[in-house]
């Protein structure tokens, strides 16, 4: 897509090499500061084209191409005119039309034509400038709205990444928050039992840790392994991204696990994930 630069400065040598005139320069209006800057412009000055940095016309001016900004009427200007009236005349110009580029009531800019010909400007020719002069002011208000939405865009995209940070934030304080918890709640137990174990004898508490529960409290999914004689499927408990407990289901090795066997030890896993939160305070 070409910038409104490159389309301005198109327009502004097709209405000079094809109606024949000497100059032809498009202000623009600044809807913040409300200046009048030169976008394009045909002028030959010092072997350079006329940039935008070397005219700006603010809002106090009183040059017919702020006077028509501001009025939103179209101004012929012939030497004829007062020289307060000509003031935006080149040199050797014999006329002068400024026509305001409006949309929908609101003045986009200015359109200034300048000719070394007295007579330039007849009715026909001004209704062909007039009507260019709605093209371009479709175009800078097309321009402007693809401007918008990309603001429009990058602001939404902006609002979700700091969505996103916060959720990250608020996810990170919560383990923090939900492991400080539970380490207050083990701290204040009087129970020296760190578990439970569940064989042939039924239920037994246990106070004593093993390595393979040490191994199981630094896994974060479930994870099948051999330990001395007994092949060992070890699934941590997890809650808000901490382990806070490990099932372990044993067999000898002679009886290997089959894998219904291999899946319901497994799926505990995200039973335990769903089961376990926040404990109580205490």
């Amino acid at each position: 897509m070409r910038s409104l630069d490159e389309l301005l400065d198109q327009a502004v040598r097709l209405i000079r090499d094809q109606l024949d005139f000497y100059h032809v320069q498009i202000f623009v209006l600044e809807e913040k500061t409300q200046l009048l800057v030169l976008r394009a412009g045909t002028t030959i000055v010092g072997g350079g084209r006329v940039s935008a940095e070397q005219r700006r016309i603010a809002p106090d001016d009183d040059g017919v191409i702020n006077r028509v900004a501001r009025s939103n009427v179209m101004q012929r200007t012939t030497l004829a005119d007062s020289l307060s009236r000509r003031f935006d005349m080149l040199p050797a110009m014999q006329s002068e039309l400024t026509l305001p580029l409006t949309r929908d009531n609101m003045v986009l800019g200015v359109l200034d034509i300048q000719s070394a010909d007295s007579d330039s400007f007849t009715d026909q020719n001004t209704e062909v400038l007039q009507a260019m002069a709605a093209q371009i002011s479709i175009a800078i208000q097309n321009m402007r709205l693809t401007n918008d939405l990309k603001v429009l865009g990058e602001e939404r995209q902006r609002l979700v990444d700091q969505m996103a940070a916060v959720a990250q934030q608020t996810e990170l304080l919560n383990q923090e928050v939900t492991g400080q918890l539970w380490a207050n709640y083990f701290t204040g137990r009087t129970d020296t039992t760190i578990g439970y174990d569940w064989g042939e004898s039924g239920v037994t508490a246990s106070a004593e840790s093993r390595p393979s529960l040490d191994r199981g409290m630094t896994m974060t999914a479930p994870e099948l392994f051999t330990e001395g004689s007994e092949q060992v499927l070890s699934v941590p408990i997890v809650s808000r991204g901490q382990v806070l407990g490990v099932m372990e289901f044993r067999t000898p090795l002679n009886r290997a696990w089959k894998q219904p066997q291999s899946r319901i030890g497994a799926s505990h896993f995200g039973a335990a994930r769903a089961g376990i939160g926040q404990p109580a305070a205490v």
